[in-house]
């Protein structure tokens, strides 16, 4: 749900998400298994000035499986002149694994790979900075973008071969 009036200085936006899974398969630990994610978010957009807009979000999640956090987020704009836009954000992430990443065995003549039921969620922090500049010269239009990102990732999970394991052993790992 989104609401705004015109040349108001806030707007709001709420939402829901659900996502189910379900896996019923002989290559399924267990042979069947289900995991939910439901989640509730809300963000603002306040116009501070003309120049410069402000937006906070939240997102509360439940995970059937998983203790999900609280995940906020912050982006700002500020429109520097009628060329030049700067952006600035932070946010915090969060991933639980996936059915097929928990429980899904699969071999056959070319592969060995099994999931693993001890894998940790993932968390992380996002932070972000664009700046674009648009200009005209001789007629010709133009425009720069530049951007840099770093994200700080827990828990990170990956695809990795088992150590001392057969010829194309691989299982889902937590990193760092």
């Amino acid at each position: 749900y989104s609401a705004a009036k015109p040349n108001t200085k806030i707007s709001y936006e709420l939402g829901y998400d659900v996502n189910v899974q379900f896996a019923n398969s002989s290559q399924i630990v267990e042979r069947k298994q289900q995991m939910g994610n439901y989640a509730l978010f809300a963000s603002a957009e306040y116009r501070i000035y003309s120049k410069l807009t402000l937006r906070p979000g939240l997102r509360y999640g439940y995970n059937t499986r998983y203790a999900a956090p609280l995940i906020p987020s912050v982006n700002l704009l500020w429109k520097a002149s009628s060329q030049l836009d700067i952006r600035a954000s932070y946010g915090k992430g969060f991933r639980q694994p996936g059915l097929k990443e928990l429980y899904f065995d699969f071999v056959d003549i070319n592969h060995n790979l099994y999931g693993n039921t001890s894998l940790k969620a993932e968390y992380a922090d996002n932070y972000s900075l664009a700046i674009s500049y648009s200009g005209r010269r001789n007629g010709v239009g133009y425009k720069l973008n530049g951007s840099a990102f770093y994200n700080n990732i827990q828990n990170l999970i990956t695809l990795a071969a088992v150590a001392g394991g057969a010829a194309n052993e691989y299982t889902y790992l937590n990193i760092g």
